[in-house]
């Protein structure tokens, strides 16, 4: 009898048309839509809802057949109004951004018509008059008409950008400031300017000096606080008054301005003794009675018309509930609505416009500030939102003021603008959560019985990946997953019934981020950060519940060690913490800090594990094997040793690093060391010419038998052309020779893989059309080749080996963010299949291989980023794989469903036992039997395999 375990001849496998499905689903609870941004035109209303990690647009008449999706477009989100969206009605017509999927892809404007697209840049805001549109960008105002932009003013920059602040349109003209330092002046300008839409009509009106000196304080309250009422623009102004000794500011000047387009004067001078107070002095501008209500210093409620004389105080509270999303004021019967502190809580309170009619509606909590906030007006009612959660409506009376429903916050911050309140068609629309649903799109009239969920916008699931931290034991993977616990560890042995939550180690729903893992032997440790915690943690665990603890770390202050750098040795676990070395045999009394020196002040760039010590650098070469006894330097100081050593790799079971040559300036070489003197030896000098410390592109990579580094690069001869020379080793002078040379566009990112001998380097120049280079190398200088250029919007994303080919994920512009595989030849990149077709992307990443499949996360639209597996299964024509344990003769043993032939690849899985009947000639053109499979073969019969 005959068994083979092992490898027996090469693969030769055909990938067309493998298999992509869905795994398992952690995270079974529901996200929502989180709908915002509401505008209206013409009795329908639009609004973004939350779509995977974008956003989508939507509308709604009111009605839940009515609510439907308007574009699939990802609508984009400014960077600089964090990270709200903007909607803008004109003509009736609905404006908005649209950003390409992608990374660093263009920014276009769009109608909800769809018939222009213009690639703005990267402009963000709009304005219309003149029946056009306008917007600021690369210091010019632009004019877009019939989907064409044309600049019709340049602005001068003085010692850096000009910002540009509240445009605001009256009589047909845009008025909008500037302020910049000019060169004459410490001091910054604010400028106000008037435009007609023509060059010639854009010009500045008031230049004010002598603002303050520090340009990045002087105007973010002032510049945020501009109005237009009736034919005036009014805006604040801050300066400072300094004392005749020179000791600093003596108090604080705010003043109302106005300005009409012809004159703009001083309408009131506030003077602020407590200049300290360095936040918005002046807030929340409103146009009540065609009069302009203002707050100053967050706790005084103004008035006025215009005039000094008519620019009045109306109440000082204790507080006047204020920020920037929060609709702050109200509008019913004449009066205006607010939530302002009196007597240490915040309440409703209304004003006429005078002194005595600004009086408290109702106190809504006899004992609880409630804190009124996101106004809007229904069926004659006010309607709000508190701070306990809760929905409530008012008609100005005490009596009328009642709680309506509960509408629980937001569990985290998404990024978008929280209207929660919009009114509609005398319809309330909000942002609500349930159970069931989580937040999603509701409605109401004001009153109970008519308050109820509008439309379940978002049905699928919240993803289940929190972080891309993973580490192989074995077979088993240990990752960062996430269920209705939170982020916890779970581990998969490539089952569904084998991917299981490890242990709940922070119990409810709250969970731990994952930042670092690794796996000494059995063991797996790795650092937490537990929701709402800013410190890490240390843990350790053997793959069961019991097996996962922390190890406790203590360093003598009341301040966490908070742990990283996680690296192992054949022995030890050591990081950083506290400022110092750490060792650790898993235990809480063998886990102590090292002194590396007397005066301990530096942390170590790098630490390397090779065999049972680690290498670091404190300016010179250092060795620890985890006792005090053996921490110290490799070279004493009175010894040459090399300089500034950088690009720490273990190889052959030795380190191998760069560094600069004692005593011959310009020189640096590649070294290696065993951790002693007589062991530290340079294997290559190079040139004066070769610069090696000084570059983004070095890097020490290895294969099991060869180094990989870069030895020389520099400036092409076409504009954007560079390179560098690819090196390889194998750790002696003579195997150690340069490959070829990588040219490239750009500053790339650039990142590594291999799979056995066969190294890949991946090149993505940071451009909005980049070209993915990859490029393969197997030592030889016939064997370095570029393998592929794609189009892509990212590097590789992930990579992962199965069955000696390279798989990867890469942001594609047709194709999205799948899962692709160099082909067999190594002669170029080719999609495997995708899981959401077209450019909506499915988030391939976190690639984890096991012996027969790949799982990996991604986003299928449906359920958010979850699990799914590439299994190479199907028969392919020529491909036969075991699928149990059984007779080679029988064809229920086999995926093709039939017994394998002369011109299969086959191959027997592992924990398989595949026999031959007594007597029988068996056939294959490739055969492999994977790690733990069996293969038997009596001595009465034969296996030809005949490639």
């Amino acid at each position: 009898m005959k068994k083979l375990f092992t490898l027996l001849l090469g693969f030769l496998f055909n990938f067309s048309s493998a298999q992509i499905t869905f795994f398992k689903e952690l995270n079974t609870t529901e996200e929502g839509s989180y709908p915002a941004n509401f505008t209206e035109i013409n009795g329908t209303t639009f609004f973004t809802v939350k779509d995977v990690e974008t956003y989508k647009l939507w509308k709604t008449d009111g009605t839940e057949n009515g609510t439907v999706q308007v574009s699939d477009q990802a609508v984009f989100a400014s960077s600089s109004y964090e990270n709200t969206i903007n909607l803008y009605a004109f003509n009736n017509e609905l404006y908005y951004f649209v950003q390409d999927i992608g990374f660093n892809s263009p920014i276009s404007l769009w109608k909800t018509d769809g018939s222009v697209k213009n690639s703005l840049g990267d402009a963000v805001k709009l304005y219309f008059f003149n029946n056009k549109v306008y917007y600021f960008g690369d210091n010019k105002l632009y004019e877009v008409e019939n989907g064409l932009k044309t600049p019709i003013k340049e602005f001068i920059s003085y010692n850096g950008l000009n910002m540009y602040y509240r445009p605001t349109i009256i009589n047909n003209h845009l008025f909008f400031f500037t302020l910049q330092h000019h060169s004459n002046s410490l001091f910054p300008r604010l400028s106000v300017w008037k435009s007609d839409g023509t060059e010639a009509g854009t010009s500045i009106i008031k230049d004010i000096d002598s603002l303050t000196h520090n340009i990045s304080f002087s105007y973010k309250e002032s510049l945020n606080q501009v109005l237009a009422v009736n034919n005036d623009v009014f805006f604040t102004v801050k300066r400072y008054t300094f004392r005749q000794n020179g000791t600093g500011v003596d108090k604080a000047i705010i003043e109302l301005w106005k300005t009409n387009g012809v004159e703009t004067e001083i309408v009131k001078t506030f003077d602020d003794t407590d200049y300290s107070y360095q936040t918005d002095e002046t807030s929340s501008l409103v146009n009540f009675n065609q009069k302009l209500v203002f707050i100053l210093k967050h706790s005084q409620l103004w008035i006025s018309d215009g005039t000094a004389d008519g620019t009045k105080r109306l109440k000082t509270f204790g507080h006047i509930h204020d920020d920037i999303y929060n609709k702050k004021w109200a509008f019913l019967n004449n009066k205006f609505y607010f939530s302002a502190y009196n007597n240490q809580q915040a309440e409703l309170w209304e004003s006429d416009g005078t002194d005595t009619g600004t009086v408290l509606v109702k106190a809504l909590g006899p004992t609880t500030s409630f804190v009124p906030s996101f106004f809007a007006t229904i069926n004659n009612r006010i309607v709000f939102r508190t701070n306990t959660n809760e929905l409530w409506q008012s008609d100005g009376t005490s009596a009328g003021t009642n709680f309506v429903q509960t509408i629980p916050t937001l569990a985290q911050d998404f990024g978008i603008k929280p209207e929660f309140i919009y009114t509609s068609n005398n319809t309330l629309l909000f942002a609500n959560y349930d159970t069931q649903h989580d937040y999603e799109l509701w409605k109401s009239d004001g009153s109970i019985q008519n308050t109820g969920l509008l439309k379940n916008i978002n049905t699928s699931s919240k993803s289940s990946l929190i972080s891309n931290k993973k580490v192989k034991v074995g077979k088993i993977w240990f990752f960062n997953g996430s269920d209705h616990r939170g982020g916890e560890l779970w581990k998969t042995d490539g089952t569904p019934e084998g991917t299981v939550i490890v242990k709940d180690l922070n119990p409810g729903t709250a969970g731990l981020t994952i930042a670092e893992i690794v796996a000494l032997g059995n063991t797996v440790y790795f650092t937490a950060r537990f929701y709402n915690q800013n410190s890490l943690r240390l843990f350790k665990s053997d793959g069961t519940e019991n097996g996962t603890v922390e190890i406790p770390l203590s360093n003598g202050t009341q301040y966490p060690v908070s742990p990283y750098k996680l690296v192992v040795s054949t022995e030890k676990l050591f990081f950083i913490g506290s400022g110092k070395l750490w060792a650790s045999d898993g235990t809480e009394n063998g886990t102590y800090p090292l002194q590396a020196t007397s005066n301990y002040s530096d942390l170590p760039s790098t630490l390397t594990a090779v065999g049972n010590k680690v290498f670091f650098s404190l300016g010179s070469l250092w060795v620890s094997d985890g006792t005090q006894a053996n921490t110290h330097q490799v070279f004493p100081s009175n010894v040459d040793s090399p300089l500034a050593p950088i690009c720490f790799i273990e190889f052959k079971n030795k380190l191998y690093f760069f560094a600069g040559v004692q005593g011959q300036f310009g020189k640096q070489a590649l070294y290696e060391s065993d951790g002693t003197i007589v062991g530290t030896k340079i294997i290559k000098e190079f040139d004066e010419s070769i610069q090696l410390t000084n570059s983004i592109y070095l890097f020490l990579q290895k294969t099991p038998d060869r180094l990989y580094f870069r030895a020389g690069h520099g400036i092409g001869t076409n504009l954007g052309d560079y390179y560098f020379n690819l090196w390889t080793t194998d750790g002696t002078t003579q195997g150690t020779y340069q490959l070829k040379t990588i040219n490239f566009k750009g500053f790339p990112d650039i990142s590594f893989t291999n799979i056995n001998s066969q190294f890949y380097i991946f090149l993505e120049p940071k451009s909005v059309q980049s070209k993915l280079d990859v490029w393969t190398s197997d030592g030889t200088t016939q064997g370095t080749y570029k393998v592929s250029e794609k189009t892509a919007y990212s590097n590789v994303v992930s990579s992962a080996p199965l069955y000696n080919r390279l798989f990867l994920s890469y942001y594609d512009p047709q194709n999205g963010m799948e899962l692709f595989s160099v082909n067999k030849t190594n002669t170029d990149i080719s999609l495997i299949s995708e899981i959401r077709v077209g450019v909506k992307t499915s988030y391939v990443q976190n690639l984890m291989d096991f012996d027969d499949k790949i799982l990996f996360w991604a986003n299928d639209g449906v359920r958010g980023t979850e699990l799914w597996q590439y299994l190479p299964l199907d028969c392919n024509g020529n491909w036969n794989i075991s699928k149990k344990s059984g007779s080679w003769a029988s064809p229920d043993t086999w995926t093709c469903g039939r017994i394998p032939t002369a011109d299969d690849v086959v191959i027997i899985k592992s924990e398989h036992t595949v026999a031959l009947p007594p007597n029988y000639n068996a056939f294959a053109k490739f055969l492999t039997t994977q790690t733990g499979a069996t293969l038997d073969i009596p001595n009465s019969s034969t296996l030809l395999v005949k490639p």
